[in-house]
C-alpha cells in the first residue's frame, strides 16, 4: 500500500536528506594544528619568500599556486623583502635522503601565542619526485592549503588529495573553509 505525502512532508524529507548527504560526503576539520589539519595562519595577509638555492623552473609554479589562493579566497598574498620564521610561507626546494618518498611538507616554525594558529610556515618541496610544472604546482597548491588551516581531502577533486595528481586547484568546499575563517581577519 502506498502512501501519498503532503507537497510540505515531502520536502521536509526531501531537505533532512539533503543536509544528512551534503555533511557527511564533504566533512572534515579546518585548522587547529596536527595531527588533524595544518594550522590557522595568523590572519588574511599571507606573505611567501622563496628560498633562492633551486632552479628558476620552480617560481612559476609556486607562484600560480599563491596567485590562486588569492584569486579564489579573501586570502591576500605578497611578497615578502626578507625570508624569516614569521613568513607565512616561506618556500624551499630539496632533494636527496631528507625527503625519500615525501613529494613535500609543512611545517610551522613560529607558533603564535594563540594555540592552534602559526605565524610562520616552512614549505619543503622535494625536486627529486616533483620534476614537472604540473607536480610542482599541485604540490605547492596543497602545501600552501596546509599553511591557511586545509587538511587532506578525502576526494580527489582538488590539490589537497594526498599523493600524485593532476587536480593544481582547490576545490569550492576547502575555498569555503578559507573564506569562512578569515572573513574579515
Amino acid at each position: 500500500m502506498w502512501k501519498i505525502l503532503s507537497s510540505t512532508s515531502a520536502l521536509a524529507i526531501s531537505a533532512v536528506l539533503t543536509i544528512t548527504t551534503t555533511s557527511s560526503v564533504r566533512a572534515d576539520v579546518f585548522g587547529g594544528g596536527p595531527p588533524d589539519s595544518g594550522y590557522y595562519a595568523d590572519n588574511s595577509l599571507h606573505m611567501y619568500c622563496m628560498d633562492l638555492n633551486y632552479f628558476p623552473a620552480w617560481d612559476t609554479p609556486m607562484v600560480d599556486s599563491l596567485n590562486y589562493l588569492q584569486s579564489q579566497t579573501n586570502m591576500t598574498v605578497q611578497k615578502s623583502l626578507t625570508c624569516s620564521n614569521d613568513t607565512d610561507a616561506l618556500f624551499v626546494v630539496r632533494n636527496g635522503p631528507e625527503l625519500t618518498g615525501i613529494r613535500g611538507s609543512t611545517q610551522c616554525l613560529k607558533m603564535s601565542k594563540i594555540q592552534g594558529i602559526c605565524a610562520g610556515s616552512l614549505i619543503t618541496l622535494n625536486s627529486d619526485i616533483l620534476t614537472d610544472y604540473v607536480s610542482r604546482r599541485k604540490t605547492s597548491c596543497h602545501e600552501l592549503g596546509h599553511t591557511v588551516g586545509l587538511t587532506h581531502s578525502w576526494t580527489s577533486d582538488d590539490c589537497m588529495i594526498s599523493g600524485a595528481s593532476s587536480n593544481v586547484l582547490l576545490n569550492l568546499h576547502h575555498a569555503n573553509h578559507i573564506n569562512n575563517y578569515y572573513a574579515g581577519k
